[in-house]
């Protein structure tokens, strides 16, 4: 199996750590030819929520659980497809109300425009980019805050970099731009992860992954009319990741946490969330 396919499915969770579709992905692409199928699931729960700039407040308890599907396919040796299918559930203590529906799905393409070996550059580059359509289930709205998404259609690009340090060690790192529909506030999005391989099949690796979003409303303002998918949220994960791959089968487990962390990994409308998450992979 070539370094190209396992720097994939080492790092997979990357695009399934969070219960909404997100953003970051690796710049290694998949040999011409090679697919593989992932199954995922997310569990997320908060029982505080930073409201505008302030810090903190407790809420009564958010849970929410999504299902995904992910194929991969390497179209070319340098142009890697992917398609994301989910199922999204979220519920709120104290509400009888609960949200379930399709989850945004994402249809994504990665386009290797240097690798560090074959073009012996200090760095792997890749561009990225994703057309994402709105799930069913209903936004939020009328008081109830516990959506699993904002149900918007949209489109995002992004630069992806990343470097083998040594024969255990690698590094990747993300930063991109994400056009929202329906009063959805457009976002930024980056991230960096570092890798170690322990054994051959067992790699650890460290996440931070970030969305810093361009304007919108804050919970906590005077004008503020419940229509939570228009907020200013800004988020930030660091997510420490297992992945064990043996033949063609890799399975991958991990737990995030939402910080806060000034100038950095900044915190604006949304929950303190834990998380956690595993998948299946298989190559096809």
């Amino acid at each position: 199996m070539s370094y190209k396919i396992s720097a994939i499915s080492a790092v997979f969770c990357l695009a399934t750590v969070q219960s909404m579709p997100v953003h970051a992905t690796t710049p290694w692409v998949m040999e011409e030819g090679a697919s593989s199928i992932y199954i995922s699931h997310v569990a997320e729960s908060f029982d505080e929520k930073y409201l505008g700039s302030e810090g903190a407040t407790p809420i009564p308890e958010i849970e929410q659980s999504t299902s995904w599907i992910n194929y991969y396919y390497g179209l070319t040796s340098k142009t890697t497809l992917g398609v994301q299918l989910g199922y999204t559930s979220s519920e709120w203590e104290g509400s009888d109300y609960r949200y379930h529906g399709l989850a945004d799905t994402k249809l994504s393409a990665t386009y290797e425009l240097k690798n560090q070996f074959m073009d012996e550059t200090p760095w792997t580059i890749s561009l990225w980019s994703a057309l994402t359509i709105a799930g069913t289930y209903e936004r939020g709205a009328g008081g109830r805050p516990h959506a699993p998404g904002d149900e918007a259609n949209g489109f995002e690009g992004a630069l992806l970099a990343g470097r083998q340090l040594s024969e255990r060690l690698s590094t990747n790192t993300s930063f991109g731009y994400r056009f929202r529909a329906d009063d959805v506030p457009d976002e930024i999005f980056y991230s960096a992860a570092l890798h170690y391989t322990i054994v051959p099949q067992f790699t650890t690796s460290i996440l931070l992954d970030a969305i810093n979003a361009i304007d919108g409303d804050d919970i906590n303002d005077p004008s503020f009319a419940g229509e939570f998918f228009k907020t200013e949220e800004d988020r930030a994960i660091l997510d420490l990741i297992f992945s064990y791959r043996v033949g063609g089968v890799t399975l991958v487990g991990g737990y995030g946490r939402v910080i806060d962390v000034s100038g950095i990994a900044e915190t604006r409308n949304t929950g303190k969330s834990d998380i956690l998450h595993f998948s299946f992979g298989y190559d096809l």
